[in-house]
């Protein structure tokens, strides 16, 4: 019996219709799972908010067969690899699953993974000088000192490039 392991991600709204709402991740994902099937895995994804806890499984769940998506269910994984994003950390079914289920991720280690200035603060060779700002009063007393030309604005948590922006600085 191949091993189950379900990919977990974040959605308020999951669509019925498609498993992506981004297509250009599908491909990827199709390919995965299409491996995952040769290496006895059956690999399928689910946002937290279709997971039963009364049940401790997943009603339904998106997986990749035969070239084509479809929904499952009721899935019950023998591993979860945790996607979801950092507005997830917290939620209440997220914790429910991470204590009753093995993860392949150390939800603790993506926690800290995620947070771009504490990352940066334990390992500083690997990142290039930040500067948390936290007030309009901070950001202007930067903006007095900075002699560079562009700034790269982030969140501090997150990944993927969303919320990014790169600031050019005007010459006064």
């Amino acid at each position: 019996m191949k091993k189950i392991v379900l990919i977990l991600y974040t959605a308020r709204n999951p669509s019925l219709t498609k498993p992506f709402f981004d297509l250009k991740y599908q491909a990827c994902y199709e390919a995965l799972y299409t491996l995952g099937e040769t290496m006895g895995i059956h690999l399928c994804r689910a946002p937290l908010i279709w997971y039963n806890s009364g049940q401790n499984l997943f009603e339904r769940a998106w997986e990749y067969v035969d070239g084509s998506w479809r929904i499952t269910g009721p899935v019950k994984p023998d591993l979860i690899f945790d996607k979801t994003n950092n507005h997830s950390e917290n939620d209440p079914v997220r914790e429910q699953l991470i204590e009753r289920y093995p993860f392949i991720d150390d939800p603790n280690f993506t926690r800290f993974a995620n947070n771009k200035y504490e990352t940066s603060r334990l390992l500083p060779q690997y990142f290039k000088p930040y500067q948390k700002i936290s007030s309009s009063t901070q950001w202007n007393l930067f903006l007095e000192s900075f002699a560079g030309k562009k700034i790269v604005v982030k969140p501090i948590v997150g990944s993927g490039g969303k919320g990014v922006f790169i600031v050019e600085i005007a010459e006064a």
